[in-house]
């Protein structure tokens, strides 16, 4: 039996770690292993610590032989000081990360690597005809320039192609997009394991992997240190040639994309994943680290809990005693006054940081949304893509009597916003697909005020049959009777190459070049939404540049412009023209008129 300690057991969004917790849960269930999840550390002999830092702090005291990870840290010095992990083994997801670890000098205990195994039984092959089926380009964090070259290659070999960005789908429509796959080219940055490329293979997908060479072969690796870019990585770390073809270098794209069309009825991708990580063989993998310390795969069978009592962290229940005592004997106060104290003495060294980075430092556009919000009298602010939350902050600061809601799909990016918005007590931030969150709200929150939306265009997303989460927000706002006032975040404004769009990172030109956009889906583009915007809405562009900009914001935070389409929608004709006749509007923005 082993015990289970991991976050994700009650999480209801899909994300890497829950797939390894949910797919091993999968995998102990098939083989018939017993297991509890989540009971006091020493209620088995095997003690698996998946995701939760806290229980680290309690491993040398409890009786149970403990393995860690996969899902704890991304690198050594991110472990809390103090932690001894000299009993437990330490797990990554692929032998390059261990030789990582180890070139760091991770040594406090043994390094093993161990993959999840994957669902074949919900990715499966499609009946589709491969007739009725395309190319799909996946592209997660290289080089934009290198984007480039692979669409224009197939452009030239006349090749019909899809595109998917890493972050801008749901599984739902990932399976969909594979299901109408002939094969995938991979345009993907560094994979400790890689899920959904292994997920692609389940479903029958060959793949050509542009493999990365190193670490820093990406756009989007703050988390590594510059000493460590040019460590050898990969990203497909379990591969082989019945799965397709790998290259590392991108002038033998063209020979490969023949390659992998003329030998296509001869890869084998699925057997590849049922041989090597099926969901049985890699539960009983994992079971089978516990020989290091000398109990067998068989006797955990028969093995049972010691106690039905649940894991529970104890430093931090010990934590807020402490502050519960230093609330009474130094404040004086309750204790809610003494927490917000607290909080504001670790946020104000950031709040001029925070509000200087709003709306990616653009001052006019600052000063276009406070007039927009003041003029029709918004009472509820809505935003997708919360990042970091800096733009969130500034709209909760600036507007502190005005409700605000925002989503954000990555996990990772959500954790960092709550804590940057911890203070402002009229913002819900919220870990949710941005589709739904737009549709709960239209449903929940309809009155006779405008709200001011403010959308993420979401990167380069799904073009499979327009199907751009953009495109869907949007319909479900105009064909609402709520009025609204919609600015749409990193979108193209036509014939101004100085507003970049699709921005990606600030160490990477903010966006693509001019020339990627024949490649980009169309709801990225006016052309793109066109079909869902009567002749009722009107639209708006910027027309400023960025010199002007200077003058409102002298300190701007990137070197450029970032794009922006307006929409107003559903208020009265005297109100629109009252507000097209507010000065910054008339001098800075330009109206765009709809032939629908």
């Amino acid at each position: 039996m082993i015990n289970i300690i991991s976050t994700q057991a009650n999480a209801n969004r899909i994300t890497g770690p829950y797939k390894v917790y949910k797919n091993l849960i999968k995998g102990l269930d098939k083989i018939g292993y017993p297991y509890v999840i989540n009971r006091d550390l020493n209620a088995t002999k095997r003690l698996w610590i998946h995701d939760d830092v806290r229980a680290l702090r309690y491993i040398n005291e409890c009786k149970a032989h403990p393995v860690v990870g996969p899902n704890l840290v991304v690198m050594p010095h991110e472990l809390q000081k103090g932690i001894e992990l000299g009993k437990a083994l330490y797990l990554q997801p692929s032998e390059w990360v261990v030789k990582w670890w180890e070139h760091i000098g991770f040594n406090i205990c043994p390094l093993r690597y161990w993959p999840v195994g994957i669902d074949s039984d919900e990715f499966q092959p499609s009946n589709i005809p491969q007739e009725n089926r395309k190319i799909l380009v996946y592209y997660k964090k290289r080089d934009p320039q290198e984007l480039i070259f692979i669409l224009k290659t197939l452009k030239k070999l006349k090749l019909q192609y899809g595109l998917v960005s890493y972050g801008s789908y749901n599984e739902k429509e990932y399976k969909s997009v594979l299901s109408r796959t002939s094969f995938i080219i991979w345009h993907g940055s560094h994979e400790s394991q890689g899920l959904a490329l292994q997920e692609a293979l389940a479903c029958e997908v060959p793949i050509l992997v542009c493999d990365c060479k190193t670490l820093g072969d990406g756009i989007d690796n703050d988390l590594i240190p510059r000493e460590y870019a040019m460590f050898p990585a990969t990203a497909a770390p379990y591969f082989d040639k019945s799965c397709g073809v790998k290259i590392s270098n991108l002038d033998n794209l063209p020979s490969a994309i023949e390659e992998i069309m003329i030998n296509y009825d001869s890869y084998t991708p699925r057997k590849y994943i049922l041989d090597n990580l099926s969901l049985e063989k890699q539960a009983a993998e994992l079971m089978q680290m516990w020989e290091y310390w000398g109990l067998t795969f068989n006797e955990g069978y028969h093995e049972k809990s010691r106690t039905n009592r649940i894991y529970f962290d104890r430093e931090q229940i010990k934590l807020e005693q402490r502050i519960k005592r230093a609330a009474k004997k130094y404040l004086k106060r309750p204790l809610n006054i003494f927490l917000s104290w607290k909080k504001k003495i670790r946020i104000n060294t950031t709040i001029t940081q925070l509000m200087r980075a709003a709306f990616a430092g653009d001052g006019i556009e600052k000063e276009m949304v406070k007039l927009a919000i003041y003029h029709f009298d918004v009472r509820l602010i809505v935003e997708t893509g919360t990042y970091t939350g800096k733009t969130t902050y500034w709209l909760a600061d600036k507007f502190p009597n005005t409700e605000v809601l925002t989503c954000e799909i990555d996990e990772v990016f959500f954790n960092l916003a709550r804590k940057t918005l911890a203070r402002k007590k009229n913002v819900q931030c919220v870990l949710q697909d941005s589709v739904k969150f737009i549709e709960e709200i239209l449903n929940e929150k309809i009155n006779k005020h405008p709200v001011f939306f403010f959308l993420d265009a979401h990167g380069m997303g799904l073009d499979f049959q327009r199907n751009n989460p953009l495109r869907r927000e949007l319909q479900s706002i105009l064909s609402s009777k709520i009025p609204s006032f919609i600015v749409v975040d990193d979108f193209k404004v036509r014939n101004r190459p100085d507003f970049a769009f699709c921005f990606q990172d600030s160490k990477t030109s903010f966006g693509f070049p001019e020339e990627v956009r024949m490649f980009l889906p169309e709801a990225q583009d006016i052309e793109g939404i066109r079909d869902i915007i009567s002749e009722n809405d009107n639209i708006l562009f910027p027309n400023y540049n960025y010199e002007t900009a200077l003058q409102y914001q002298p300190d701007p935070l990137h070197k450029n412009l970032i794009g922006y389409l307006i929409i107003i929608h559903g208020v009265s004709p005297n109100e629109y023209q009252q507000f097209l006749q507010q000065p910054l509007i008339k001098k800075h923005y330009s109206v765009m008129v709809m032939t629908v």
